[in-house]
């Protein structure tokens, strides 16, 4: 992520307009990377500061969220209790183009006397870190940090209660405002001339993450990976600009906090965002900066979340696709097997009629074909059966296989049927979009016995669930999308009316499409095929160019008894083909 230290400049700017000179009311630590500090504000206000070392998420920010606290705090915790509680916030700063932050707080000990404390936030990836320090005779010392360390993980320093705190080995690099555009030019150009142009920013400046350099080199209007050996003069200059850009809006506290979309998805934050994005790319202004951090990380949380829960029940349910697609397997065979019974009826007949030439004790006799004339079909007999027990081996052999081949016949095409709804809810698991949309599929999963109940009767609040797709067309055509089986049932069954069109891919999984027609008129075709369209869109097939969907009127869609969610019959149907789509407009 893009929290580098144009984006902790920002963050503190902003955070020192709400935080300095603010009381600590309380502390927490709800897990080993993350410190809580709830503090009362000049204005009276309550906020809470988050800090974050997480190895990949570490951040400063102001969170409105709520956290789990251990019943008994860590030991960092209770040490930031203890020195901190009811402490004053009276400076906020940051190392120049670094990603470490320092929090000045005047407390007092336990005696009452008053001390000054530093919180170093270090935002360093994997050796990310929160200290606590004291001054003593003009060194500072550790009374601890979230995350200890000694020698024996970092010969530059330890992170140990009482050792002197060395700060992380400084950049050796140009800091921007301290550079001229003729030393900068120089310095650039003397790295190896293959050397991509971002890469060599980010060697040269201090501060200067991937992400940012990919920007400036953007912004500047040259090719992404353009190498220090197609420089020129005007190349240079354009970059040069940029810079400067970068600079002003440091020194003027004008960086703003962007969200970054790729195909409609969140994927970034920043605050110097791309001038001219590609297509499919997006930058949205935030009002607040630190708040662009607690909403861009609450949202990926619940992202992680639905796409944990969406990957655990559709393991279920692909478990039992492969378990019933074995079961079918086997079953088809034996049903084949048991299909060929005739040839037992045919041998047993041929028996029957050729008894004259049986004899005791043979083992095989060869006949000709009562139905292809000149072929001759050789019978296996058992020597040690008499020949009447022989004919009726094969006359048994054949009822048997004819009862098999009806049980296995109904067998079958129940757990075709079976394995459809399954492919069904799979459909409807990889098109679901937030934990909403899962809610009633987990319900169904249990209801069905395809998911263990955990004991609890779990109630779909119906206020917390999403309403079907809706899609308006030309000539005020309502369409009408199921997102699961359930919401299928309720529209097909329940809320369409007898003249409304219904719509499904044909022997796909997908969800049901309703054309409202209140008026009762012959719907065109038009309208037909966007909604077919969109029911295609709403598949299995949404990759595909031509997708067949039946269509047919309410009234000729029936649900037969015992039948499972979302699975109807159908008649007097018409067949169209399509391109998966949506129309322009849609809620």
């Amino acid at each position: 992520m893009a929290f580098d230290s144009l984006f902790l400049t920002a963050s503190l700017t902003e955070a020192k307009k709400q935080c300095l000179n603010s009381r600590i009311l309380k502390i927490q630590e709800p897990d080993r990377n993350t410190i809580l500090f709830r503090l009362n504000t000049l204005s009276n206000e309550q906020v809470t500061l988050f800090l974050s070392a997480h190895p990949q998420q570490a951040r400063f920010q102001i969170t409105k969220n709520h956290f789990t606290n251990p019943q008994q705090p860590p030991v960092f915790c209770q040490i930031l209790r203890k020195y901190l509680e009811n402490g004053k916030i009276i400076r906020m700063e940051q190392l120049p183009w670094e990603r470490i932050a320092e929090i000045t707080i005047d407390s007092r000990n336990e005696i009452g006397d008053p001390m000054r404390l530093y919180l170093v936030i270090e935002i360093m990836g994997k050796h990310s870190n929160i200290l606590l320090l004291k001054k003593e005779n003009k060194q500072r010392i550790i009374l601890d940090g979230i995350h200890r360390y000694s020698h024996a993980l970092s010969r530059y320093r330890e992170v140990l209660p009482g050792k002197i705190y060395l700060p992380p080995p400084p950049q050796q690099k140009a800091y921007l405002e301290e550079i001229e555009q003729e030393t900068w030019q120089n310095d650039l150009l003397q790295y190896d001339t293959n050397l991509p142009v971002v890469k060599a920013l980010g060697l040269q400046l201090a501060g200067f993450s991937p992400t940012l350099t990919k920007t400036i080199v953007q912004n500047a209007g040259l090719a992404a990976d353009i190498a220090i050996d197609d420089l020129g003069q005007y190349e240079c200059n354009r970059l040069w600009q940029e810079l400067q850009e970068i600079k002003q809006a440091k020194q003027e506290n004008l960086l703003k906090p962007y969200f970054f979309y790729q195909q409609g998805e969140l994927c970034d934050y920043t605050v110097w965002p791309v001038k001219n994005p590609s297509e499919g790319e997006k930058y949205r202004l935030q009002s607040s900066v630190l708040q662009t951090l607690d909403l861009f990380y609450t949202a990926k949380s619940e992202q992680n979340s639905f796409l944990a829960k969406r990957g655990s029940l559709l393991k279920i349910v692909k478990e039992k696709k492969d378990k019933m697609d074995k079961k079918l397997s086997l079953q088809r065979k034996e049903l084949q097997d048991a299909k060929n019974g005739e040839s037992y009826l045919e041998k047993g007949q041929l028996l029957t009629t050729y008894r004259h030439l049986l004899q005791p004790g043979m083992q095989s006799i060869t006949l000709e074909s009562f139905y292809e004339a000149g072929k001759m079909i050789e019978i296996y007999l058992n020597p040690q059966k008499t020949i009447q027990q022989n004919i009726q081996f094969f006359f048994h052999r054949y009822n048997k296989s004819k009862n098999t081949e009806k049980v296995l016949s109904k067998q079958v095409e129940q757990n075709e049927k079976d394995y459809f709804y399954l492919e069904e809810l799979e459909d409807a698991l990889e098109r679901a979009e937030t934990v909403i949309d899962l809610q009633p599929i987990h319900q169904e999963l249990v209801e069905q016995e395809l998911l263990k109940s955990s004991g609890k009767k779990q109630k779909v609040n119906k206020e917390e669930q999403l309403p079907p797709y809706c899609y308006q067309l030309a000539d005020g055509y309502t369409i009408l999308v199921g997102r699961n089986h359930k919401q299928n049932d309720q529209l097909t069954l329940k809320l369409a009316a007898k003249e409304d069109i219904w719509l499904h891919t044909k022997n796909i999984p997908g969800s049901h499409v309703i054309i409202r027609n209140p008026d009762r008129q012959k719907v065109p075709i038009e309208i037909i095929e966007q909604a077919a369209a969109i029911a295609a869109y709403h598949s299995k097939a949404r990759q595909s160019n031509q997708v067949p969907v039946d269509y047919t009127t309410i009234k000729q869609v029936k649900k037969p008894a015992g039948a499972k969610p979302g699975m109807v019959i159908y008649f007097q149907n018409k067949t169209i083909y399509v391109k998966p789509a949506l129309p322009n407009t849609n809620d």
